[in-house]
């Protein structure tokens, strides 16, 4: 099925398009401003009745929200992915070797993305059991996953080897990755690698994880402030991170040259190479 993403931005002559135009200069307009906007840039006589219409359907579509003013504006994650998927066109374009296909996930809770990502990984296709290799500025924690999540995580992790290495190094850190290592993994704390997302991949499936920059800061505050995992730095976990709402994106590419190139980046990190 054809992505509808761009319908808003590709059919010119619509409604859809004149409502993106005019909130993207910017400004949040209720509805009457919006409905005047539109006859006043376009010279169309559209009724108010269809263009609260067609607002409630770019809502649907998760392309506007709403403020708490009862006006309208764009929808900052719909640009984000707008942005993604153009710049995955172009690769692919320019690209002669390698089709990329690109999707994206947001959750509104950590405890949310820790179960998707789970599932993701363990349904990734790795015939050739493909070693496993994760990037993350800080140890992603366990707290909170479900029976079902836990048991799929251990299963994934007898699929293929994994190595992960975490940029960081407070005792937090020390302390999950000494978790992950009992599960089976192969973890390395403290780095000097620097990447703009967390990254995963699992196969020829590479997953980047953009947590924003409010759940970045929980994670650096929780990390620093805590020394050991007890029930003070549970507390905090589950109430300012896992069930806190928030937007955590999860971009999946299925490309076997990134994933390939990324790998191999992760293991010179334990001096050694994937076999041929």
């Amino acid at each position: 099925m054809p992505n509808t993403m761009f319908t808003p931005i590709l059919d010119t002559n619509s409604t859809k398009s004149a409502i993106v135009t005019i909130l993207g200069q910017g400004a949040p307009l209720s509805l009457k401003q919006l409905n005047a906007e539109i006859q006043k840039q376009t010279n169309k006589q559209i009724t108010y009745q269809a263009t609260h219409k067609t607002v409630k359907k770019l809502l649907e579509e998760k392309v506007l929200q709403k403020t708490s003013e009862k006006k309208y504006t764009i929808n900052k994650g719909w640009i984000y992915n707008t942005e993604v998927l153009l710049k995955t066109m172009k690769d692919n374009i320019d690209s002669k070797n390698e089709y990329e296909k690109v999707s994206i996930y947001t959750f509104d809770t950590y405890g949310k993305f820790a179960s998707a990502i789970i599932q993701l990984v363990h349904d990734a296709p790795n015939p050739d059991k493909k070693i496993g290799a994760c990037l993350a500025k800080h140890s992603w924690p366990t707290i909170g996953l479900s029976k079902t999540d836990y048991e799929l995580l251990l299963e994934l992790l007898t699929t293929a080897q994994y190595y992960d290495v975490i940029t960081s190094k407070t005792p937090l850190d020390e302390d999950f990755g000494k978790t992950l290592a009992q599960m089976g993994k192969t973890v390395k704390v403290g780095s000097k690698i620097t990447a703009k997302y967390d990254k995963f991949c699992a196969g020829d499936d590479l997953f980047e994880v953009d947590f924003g920059n409010e759940v970045d800061k929980e994670l650096d505050r929780i990390f620093k402030k805590h020394q050991k995992l007890d029930d003070s730095t549970i507390n905090d976990l589950l109430k300012n991170l896992i069930a806190k709402k928030s937007e955590i994106r999860i971009i999946h590419t299925k490309s076997k040259n990134k994933s390939d190139l990324f790998r191999r980046q992760i293991l010179k990190e334990f001096n050694t190479q994937p076999p041929n």
